[in-house]
Parts: C-alpha cells; sequence; structure tokens
C-alpha cells in the first residue's frame, strides 16, 4: 500500500507542480523532499505535458539527480493527465511496478 500511495503522489502532484509554467518555479523543495522518500518511487509523465516546466525531460533529468533508483516512465502522445489520456498505458505501468 505504501508503494501504491507513493506512486500516486509523484503521478498526481510531482506531475502538476508547475502551476502554469511560471519562470520563478523553483523545483528544490519537492526535490529536497524526494531525495527524503525511503520508498521505491514512480514517476509517469506524458511526453506531451505542457505545464511541466521547463520540459518533461527536465524534470526527469532533477529527479534523476536525486534519486538515481527513480522509476521514471514517459508516455508518448499523453499530455498533463495522462492518467485519463493514456489511462491502459499508465494502469499497465503501475500494474508492473507494483508487481501484478
Amino acid at each position: 500500500m505504501r508503494r501504491l500511495l507513493l506512486s500516486l503522489f509523484a503521478l498526481v502532484f510531482l506531475g502538476a507542480t508547475s502551476v502554469l509554467a511560471d519562470q520563478t518555479y523553483d523545483p528544490k523543495p519537492w526535490l529536497d523532499d524526494l531525495a527524503q522518500i525511503t520508498a521505491p518511487v514512480q514517476l509517469i509523465w506524458g511526453t506531451e505535458d505542457r505545464l511541466a516546466y521547463p520540459s518533461v525531460q527536465s524534470r526527469a533529468d532533477s529527479c534523476r539527480e536525486v534519486r538515481a533508483d527513480i522509476g521514471i516512465e514517459l508516455v508518448p502522445d499523453g499530455g498533463h493527465w495522462i492518467q485519463y489520456e493514456q489511462a491502459a498505458a499508465v494502469n499497465r505501468l503501475l500494474m508492473e511496478f507494483h508487481g501484478a
């Protein structure tokens, strides 16, 4: 259950933190939090997420810098609401991550 909650946290919260792609956006607070999580973490982003400032790849790289073991999945043709837009792919990734 703990893995599931962290996975959902990463999917929903970290994917939505850019708040209108503000140039003054500071990822340090959530990167610090991410570094302190001891459980396995999975992040799922849509490759077309326009709210992931400055880019999805930049976000993924920042996360890998603080958690080299993090599971990062970039789903093609998905945007900010990846769990809705590409539900089958997200469900498959979640099931694989949780060993189901």
